[in-house]
């Protein structure tokens, strides 16, 4: 993955933690960023990044908050969407851990199978195990994802709908070749 690709990873991992003072700013970037390269998620990008200037830091949180804290069918935890509250997703996150020291990435508050995370520790793996690893466990929990806030929403677009749907261009940029398909379809 190119330097660029990292940092666009790392900060749209970043956009699915709680939001701090930059939060809007750090959208902005970022779609400034995917629109100069070119990218097919720059569209949902921009309209996300629209969302999050023109509202208050206090309706940013609340919305944030009841997308994906109060919401576990849009929880930002890759391991919820594989595996709930199974066993499986307790040896999942040990393995993220395991990935993220052998590349010295450091932790944050989150649990290890969060977005931040997972982004963290495919920006660094190898491109054929990345790309495994995209197609078995990411996208099919981005694809979850998409479908919780459509029904959630009965149709509707919900303020955060666009950020997922920018990480799912940028997980098939990256990791599908043409044709494929890398979540499913609304």
């Amino acid at each position: 993955m190119n330097a660029l690709r990292q940092v666009e990873f790392d900060t749209i991992g970043r956009l699915f933690c709680y939001p701090t003072a930059s939060y809007a700013a750090d959208a902005l970037d970022l779609a400034g960023s995917l629109h100069t390269t070119g990218s097919r998620a720059a569209e949902p990008m921009c309209r996300f990044a629209d969302y999050a200037a023109s509202v208050s830091p206090h309706e940013l949180e609340e919305t944030f908050t009841r997308t994906f804290d109060l919401n576990p069918a849009c929880a930002a935890e890759i391991g919820w969407h594989l595996f709930g509250e199974e066993y499986l997703r307790g040896l999942f996150m040990v393995r993220i851990r395991a990935e993220m020291r052998e590349r010295g990435l450091e932790e944050t508050g989150e649990l290890p199978d969060h977005v931040v995370h997972v982004l963290a520790v495919l920006a660094a793996m190898e491109s054929k195990p990345a790309r495994e690893f995209t197609r078995a466990c990411v996208c099919p929990a981005v694809g979850k994802m998409q479908r919780a806030l459509d029904e959630k929403n009965g149709g509707g677009q919900p303020p955060f709908r666009p950020l997922v749907d920018a990480l799912a261009e940028l997980l098939l940029e990256e990791f599908f070749v043409a044709g494929e398909q890398a979540v499913d379809e609304r």
